[in-house]
């Protein structure tokens, strides 16, 4: 896929509240993305009283996915996170989160520490795993920037300029690979929403009510498959990030639009209606 198209994906830059310089077009997956979002956020060394009763909250949604069958009271909740603001200051409230679903998951390895109970131990063993498993994915993430900014900086070395042909060219790649997938029952990510945008601008889609509800209703339904497979299948998913829940709802509902197009068109109508004048 070219490099201006890749520029297409400018919603994801849009997401974070202030200027993150970690987010942009080399962001390859969501945990990339949320770990990027972690770095432009409040520490919390820097909380205050409302701030830490969601830390507070954060810690019995733990204690909920973990299964403790024992009584744990709001005062050992308290504890356990006056340790955190004691050891992990450096830390946002999304690092929590993510420590919390990434070590529910599998994803980060706490030992030999029994969960039949949340303790400060236990939450300290899960924090130092997630601080690896962060330090891994901020170093690829990092790699990826410095190849994407340093490949910005050569075409402006050589004044490349991409033509509305060769942007076309690169879309009708993207598309056709999404197209395929589709086709032989596999899964596939409109990186920016480029095709989506793109049916969008060149009136393509149904967009009629019953469409629109029907879109509406299978991206709260993949949603719903999501958590409930991520519940019992041991995989990653977001317990409590409403945020992150209605993007992905949103993400959801366009994959469906997008199908349903797929669904009417063949492989030559497909390619006919890429023209370059789209990408001037």
């Amino acid at each position: 896929m070219s490099t201006q198209l890749a520029h297409q994906s400018k919603n994801l830059q849009m997401q974070s509240s202030e200027q993150n310089k970690l987010i942009g077009d080399w962001i390859k997956d969501e945990n990339e993305y949320q770990i990027a979002l972690t770095y432009s956020e409040k520490k919390i060394g820097e909380f205050n009283r409302d701030d830490m009763t969601k830390l507070v909250e954060v810690m019995a949604q733990w204690r909920l996915l973990l299964g403790v069958t024992s009584d744990s009271t709001e005062a050992e909740l308290i504890v356990i996170c006056q340790f955190v603001y004691d050891n992990f200051k450096k830390f946002s409230l999304s690092d929590i989160k993510l420590a919390m679903n990434w070590t529910i998951a599998g994803r980060v390895e706490v030992g030999f520490v029994s969960q039949k109970n949340i303790s400060s131990y236990y939450v300290s063993r899960a924090l130092n795993g997630y601080e690896e498993v962060k330090r891994s994915i901020f170093n690829r993430m990092m790699e990826e920037r410095n190849r994407y900014l340093n490949r910005l900086e050569d075409q402006k070395s050589k004044k490349i300029v991409e033509t509305p042909e060769e942007k076309a060219d690169g879309f009708k790649e993207f598309i056709l690979s999404m197209y395929n997938q589709h086709i032989n029952g596999g899964v596939f990510y409109d990186l920016g929403d480029m095709v989506y945008d793109w049916l969008k601008k060149t009136n393509q889609l149904d967009r009629n009510a019953e469409v629109i509800n029907a879109a509406i209703k299978f991206g709260h339904e993949k949603l719903m498959e999501e958590k409930m497979s991520a519940k019992f299948k041991n995989k990653l998913y977001d317990a409590i990030d409403e945020a992150s829940d209605e993007r992905k709802k949103k993400k959801y509902a366009r994959e469906y639009m997008i199908r349903k197009y797929f669904d009417k068109v063949g492989i030559g109508e497909l390619v006919s209606k890429i023209n370059p004048k789209d990408f001037q």
